[in-house]
């Protein structure tokens, strides 16, 4: 879940990440002045956190959580669909 609101004068985005511990975990930053601004900048900040290049994790992550989220967001988006013939 993706959304952009204001508070204020400002503009806010925020998105849910892996669980943490089995809880989810949320991101959420001030970002623009207006709300074009802050949807670029959520656009951004997800094209980054898909890649993999931009994670926040704390480092109490538990081991199967990480493979769960590894699992969920690198293997089944990556694998190639095989079909198989008999």
């Amino acid at each position: 879940m993706a959304y952009v609101r204001k508070r204020g004068n400002k503009w806010y985005y925020a998105f849910e990440t892996a669980k943490i511990n089995g809880k989810r975990h949320r991101i959420e930053r001030i970002d623009g002045d207006s709300k074009k601004e802050a949807e670029d900048a959520l656009r951004n900040a997800l094209n980054l956190y898909d890649q993999g290049s931009q994670v926040e994790f704390n480092n109490d992550m538990s081991y199967n959580d990480y493979l769960d989220f590894w699992f969920a967001n690198f293997v089944l988006k990556n694998q190639k669909k095989y079909s198989i013939k008999l």
